[in-house]
């Protein structure tokens, strides 16, 4: 099996959670605790917690969730074409 860091979709997805933590770190301390770990550890509850987040920030976030999710989902399609795909005979 191949290393899944050389995937983009892993690639991506570890800068967006770098992008998270470094947006969270400046919320007030009294949310680090509760509403920090809960954007850190789910990401999409990001539009239920909009008070901390600047309008420019929340649309630079869930367009790179887009784009991680296109390529999920592009990944699944191609793993999916190759189960479906007939076994070469040896």
């Amino acid at each position: 099996m191949r290393n899944f860091r050389n995937y983009q979709i892993w690639q991506g997805s570890i800068k967006f959670v770098s992008e998270i933590y470094t947006i969270t770190k400046q919320f007030p301390s009294h949310e680090r605790h509760g509403l920090s770990n809960q954007l850190n550890r789910a990401t999409v509850s990001i539009a239920s917690n909009l008070g901390y987040i600047s309008q420019q920030n929340l649309n630079d976030i869930l367009g790179k969730v887009h784009i991680i999710e296109k390529k999920i989902n592009e990944l699944i399609s191609v793993i999916k074409a190759s189960y479906n795909q007939p076994k070469a005979k040896n």
